[in-house]
C-alpha cells in the first residue's frame, strides 16, 4: 500500500488525500467518521480532505440519510490526471519561450555595474570565492600574496576542482622571512595538482576564474575594523587583459623545483 500511496502523491496529492482514496478502493462507501478512524485523522481534517479529493473528482457522495463517500472508479481518475498532465504540458511549451525571452531581456537591459560586486568581510570574501572555484569549468589563474583574507595552507574546494580536470595555475610572492613555511605550502598544493611560480614581489592579489570574473583583493593597512575589500567583477574583456598580465609573471617566475633549490636571488623592491 505504502508504494500505491507513494506514486499518488508523485502525481500531486497529498498523503493524507492519497490514503483516504485507497481505502474507499477497498471499501464500500463510508462516512467522514469512519475514514477519520481509519485514517488517523480527526473529522475536520478528514472533511477537508474529502472536500479536495471531491473536487479533484477522485470521491464522490453516495445518496442516503447519512453522507458516505465512495471513490470514483480508478480508471476515470486516472484519465482526469493524465488530461491535466497533458494540459501541463502545454502550458509549459507556452511558457518556456516567453520566460526565456524575459531572462535573456534582463542581462540586456540590467543595470550597467550589476557586474561588479563589492566584499568588506574575509568571510564574505572567502564564501565567494569559493563558489567562483566550484563553477569554474577551465581554469583559476591566482595572484598570491599575504597577508591572506582566507586560510593560505588549506583549500579543500580548490583540490576537488582540479580533480574535476580544472587547471589551476598560482603564481606566489616569495616569503623569505618564513621560507620553511612556505616551502611546506607550497609542497601541499603541489602535490594536489596546482601548478605553481615564484617571483620576488606582486602588485595585488588577484584570481581570474575562467573566460568570466575577475576578484582583487586590496589589503588596507590603516583601517582597524575591517583590513580587506575584494571586487568580484563579471567582464570577459577585463579577464582577458589580466590573463595576459598574468601570464607574464608566471613566464618570469621560477618553478617550486627551482626555488627549492635556492632561487630566488633577488629581492623584493
Amino acid at each position: 500500500m505504502n508504494e500505491l500511496i507513494n506514486r499518488l502523491v508523485l502525481l500531486g496529492i497529498t498523503e493524507q488525500e492519497a490514503s483516504i482514496y485507497i481505502v474507499l478502493l477497498q471499501k464500500q462507501s463510508q462516512t467522514v467518521s469512519e475514514l477519520a478512524k481509519i485514517a488517523h485523522t480527526n473529522r475536520t481534517q478528514t472533511y477537508d480532505i474529502i472536500a479536495r479529493l471531491t473536487k479533484r473528482g477522485m470521491v464522490e457522495e453516495t445518496l442516503g440519510s447519512v453522507k458516505k463517500y465512495s471513490a470514483v472508479h480508478p480508471a476515470t481518475v486516472m484519465q482526469q490526471f493524465r488530461e491535466t498532465l497533458m494540459q501541463a504540458q502545454k502550458n509549459i511549451d507556452l511558457l518556456s519561450p516567453s520566460l526565456e525571452e524575459l531572462y535573456s531581456r534582463k542581462d540586456e537591459e540590467g543595470d550597467p555595474i550589476d557586474f561588479i560586486k563589492v566584499l568588506r568581510t574575509s568571510s564574505s570574501i572567502n564564501d565567494n570565492v569559493m563558489m567562483l572555484v566550484k563553477e569554474a569549468k577551465q581554469s583559476v589563474l591566482v595572484f598570491n600574496k599575504p597577508p591572506y583574507a582566507m586560510k593560505p595552507d588549506e583549500n579543500p574546494d580548490e583540490e576537488k576542482s582540479i580533480h574535476r580536470g580544472v587547471r589551476h595555475m598560482c603564481v606566489y610572492e616569495d616569503e623569505p622571512q618564513t621560507r620553511q613555511a612556505f616551502l611546506r605550502k607550497l609542497q601541499r598544493f603541489a602535490a594536489v595538482g596546482e601548478e605553481i611560480r615564484i617571483v620576488p614581489d606582486l602588485p595585488m592579489k588577484v584570481i581570474l576564474i575562467d573566460d568570466t570574473h575577475a576578484v582583487f583583493t586590496l589589503h588596507h593597512r590603516g583601517l582597524q575594523s575591517t583590513n580587506f575589500t575584494a571586487m568580484t567583477i563579471e567582464h570577459s574583456d577585463l579577464v582577458l587583459l589580466l590573463k595576459r598580465t598574468f601570464m607574464l609573471y608566471w613566464n618570469e617566475g621560477i618553478t617550486f623545483e627551482e626555488y627549492k633549490n635556492g632561487g630566488i636571488k633577488c629581492k623584493k623592491k
